[in-house]
């Protein structure tokens, strides 16, 4: 996954506290399926029960990434991920390609 353009100077803490939350909290909610994202009330309560500290700004643009992390991953990179079935599919055709060495095969399957 490409960086977000916002979040590509943080350092290393930043991201080590956005692990943390991540594994603390859940990634996702387990009820939907979905990846979650985490309001700053959600991250300053988590803070405050396992005394972590953290400046309102790190908790800000923490709840910034969650936010646009679980965008991203909901609402544009579950489409195109298969499940076991079309995954097994592609496999056997591009397995068939590079058994057969034919190339061409996969120009007469587009039609």
């Amino acid at each position: 996954m490409k960086a977000f353009e916002a979040f590509k100077d943080m350092d290393s803490s930043f991201w080590a506290f956005v692990k943390i939350i991540s594994e603390k909290i859940g990634y996702t909610d387990r009820g939907l399926g979905m990846v979650r994202g985490y309001t700053p009330f959600e991250i300053r309560d988590f803070c405050s029960r396992t005394n972590i500290m953290a400046d309102e700004a790190t908790i800000n643009d923490a709840s910034r990434y969650s936010i646009m992390r679980a965008n991203l991953l909901n609402n544009h990179v579950e489409g195109l991920l298969m499940d076991a079935a079309s995954a097994s599919q592609e496999y056997m055709n591009w397995e068939r390609v590079h058994r057969l060495n034919d190339y061409l095969f996969m120009q007469d399957t587009d039609e």
